[in-house]
Order: C-alpha cells, then structure tokens, then sequence
C-alpha cells in the first residue's frame, strides 16, 4: 500500500464527532475533518492569519490541508467553527554512524481561534484531544513552530530545534564576487539532488526528501512571495548552496539553507548565535523512546531507566526500563508497584518535556536529560526541518 494511500485510510478511521460538552459555560463539539471538508475552516483562517495572501491561503487549502487532520471546534447554534487546529503528518529520518531509522511526526499547525470566542479554553480542549489522539496513534512525537512558548510549555513542549541565522549566512556568502544567486523558475532535477545528498550527509534528522516534497516545497514558497534559489560559484558553475525564502511583508526571509560542507562549516555559528524555532514533544513516549540509540562503544551495555510524568497524555505516566544498543532499543514498562522501595531511586522523576532533548539539541544529552547513562546516548543533534506549514 501506498504512502499517500494508508495516510487517507488512516484519516477516514479518525475523522469522527466527538461528543459535546461545556466548557467554561459554553456547549461546544469537536470535529476532525480532512480531505475536501478541511475547506469549512477556509473562512476562520483568512479571518485570523491576516498576514496571509489569497494566494496562500488557496494553496494552503488546496494542497496541503486536505492531507492534514484538521480540528475544528463548533458551538452549539454556530454553523462555522471558532476555534481551530491542524495535524500535519510527516515522516522523519533520523540517522546515526550506524543505522537509518524512519519516525512519524506530526507538526501541529494553525491553532486559532475567532477574536470574540478566544479565552474559554478551546485551545485547550483541541491541543489535549489532539496530543491524546496522537498517542493512541502511535505516533512519537509532535512539533510546531509557537507563537508565544509560554502558550505550550504547560503541554510538555520545549524548544529542540535552534535554527541557524540563514539571512546573515547568506549576506557573507553572497558578499563574496566568486559566488552567483540563481533564481528558480521551476523545480529541477539538479537541485532536488544536490539539496537531498547534502541533507543526507550533514545532518541526523530531517524531513523525508522525494519528488512531491520538493514540487510542494517549491510551490508553497512560491505561493507565500517567494521561491528557491540557487547559489553557484562563478568559475565553474557548480552549485554550493541553495535556500527557500518567502516574503515576510515585502522583505526576503530565508526559511532554510543547504550548503556543501566546507562552506556550511566556515559559516557555523556556535550556540549563542542559534535562534530558538521549534518546540516538540512526544505523543506516544514508548514509541519515541524505541528511537533511542547509544554510541558504538556503549553498544549493548546501556541501560536507561526513569519514571515519566505527563500531565497531558495520562498513558506516558509510567516506569521505563530502556536496553539500547547502536541499532535499536528495547522498551519495556514496569508498574510502579512492581518496583521495591530500595530500587526506586535508579528510577528518577522525569517530566515528558525534557525527553525533546533527544532530538536537535547541542549535542550532549545527559545535560539536560538527568538520568544514570544519559551520556551514553547518540544525540539526534544536527536537525534541519524548514517547513512552513
């Protein structure tokens, strides 16, 4: 079966009513919609996301939202939704020295809700529901780029993605007269390759890369003011770098860059200059921990054991013993009632938050992740993710 195929079953199993129920004195309904329905929250995004171009706005619907999950909560006696929230499905690479593993994400996207109905708790009631229902999914792990951080850190989110500053890597490439920019006018075979092959090299978590990724990531920029350009040295016209870009109120803003190694590494920025750009955190935590990978010379030899605490899916509270190796991890969980006292200190306290350290951080786990071993564990720490949406 295909991809595209048992993503659209998957999607005709969700999509149900839930039942009504109050909240903050309002009876309101929660709907998952995809396919053709997703376009009943046309009018609710234009409303809010005013930035947003007609353009964009008609490709987003077009394109992208009908292949999503897309909540929508009414009130009882209102025809149009008011409050809104989009699971977008994903496939993550992750990659060490020694293994290739793949792992469904989720990027949750276009939380909102109409100006007069905001402060009731809808936002909440959708995140909860869908965070749940990603749980019982299987699916490991969830991110968005936020608003506001404060809005998600109460949901186990945290930052584990600090982009590099594209725009200022740009403007010191491009100073330099033996490089050349390129305007794309349509996706080309020669781009796709040099952008796949360099990802794949440099970088240990990333989007699955194909040709509908490329056409669509072409097109999306495209529809938002902007497009894909090529940089290439002036001598030989061999190609060193390529970026995305949209137009943030008439000014180029870089959403990603893919350059060749030695000038990626002449341009790296050390921590302080990273900005902060998404938060994660996991759905399923037994799913996402089967992820977990140690380094070679640790292999069969590592143990991680904690006990987890999640306020938002009750299914992740629970004890997990982990044996990890350099290609896989074996997950097991262990009633707390089953662990006698005297052990119970090999299995310290661990809020679900902090287990996005394991992803696209700065490459040293155990400082953030305070369990016996952590030190052990390859760190996913070189993320490149520069979707929109």
């Amino acid at each position: 079966m295909s991809e595209d195929k048992r993503l659209q079953n998957e999607i005709r199993e969700i999509s149900a009513e839930r039942k009504f129920e109050t909240v903050k004195g309002c009876k309101c309904g929660i709907r998952v919609l995809s396919g053709s329905a997703s376009s009943m929250l046309y009018r609710l995004w234009s409303d809010v996301f005013t930035d947003e171009t007609k353009r964009y706005n008609d490709f987003y619907f077009t394109r992208k939202a009908p292949k999503s999950l897309c909540y929508c909560l009414n009130e009882i006696g209102e025809k149009d939704p008011v409050s809104m929230m989009i699971r977008t499905p994903y496939s993550l690479r992750l990659r060490t020295e020694y293994s290739r593993e793949k792992m469904k994400a989720d990027y949750i996207v276009g939380v909102a809700t109409r100006d007069d109905c905001r402060h009731r708790g809808y936002m909440d009631i959708m995140l909860r529901t869908a965070l749940c229902d990603m749980a019982k999914e299987k699916i490991p792990f969830a991110f968005l780029i936020p608003a506001d951080p404060v809005i998600y850190t109460p949901y186990g989110f945290s930052y584990f993605y600090f982009q590099m500053k594209w725009d200022k890597i740009r403007d010191d490439i491009c100073s330099d007269s033996s490089y050349i920019e390129e305007n794309m006018d349509e996706p080309t075979d020669e781009w796709k390759e040099f952008e796949k092959k360099n990802v794949r090299q440099e970088y240990s978590v990333y989007i699955k890369r194909n040709d509908r990724y490329y056409q669509d990531l072409f097109d999306e920029c495209s529809a938002d003011g902007g497009g894909i350009v090529i940089i290439r040295r002036v001598d030989d016209k061999d190609i060193v770098g390529c970026y995305s870009f949209i137009s943030d109120n008439g000014k180029k803003q870089i959403t990603g860059m893919t350059l060749i190694p030695d000038i990626l590494e002449k341009n790296k920025i050390d921590a302080e200059g990273l900005s902060p750009f998404m938060m994660g955190r996991p759905a399923d935590a037994e799913t996402m921990l089967k992820m977990l990978r140690c380094k070679k010379k640790y292999d069969h030899r590592t143990v991680i054991k904690f006990r987890l605490s999640d306020d938002i899916i009750p299914q992740n509270n629970s004890c997990f013993e982990c044996r990890v190796s350099e290609k896989k991890c074996s997950v097991k969980r262990i009633s707390d009632k089953d662990i006698p006292k005297k052990e119970r200190e090999r299995y310290p306290m661990i809020d679900v938050s902090e287990l996005a350290c394991l992803f696209g951080m700065n490459g040293c786990v155990s400082d953030e992740l305070q369990v016996k071993n952590a030190d052990r564990l390859f760190a996913f720490d070189r993320c490149f993710i520069n979707e929109l949406t």
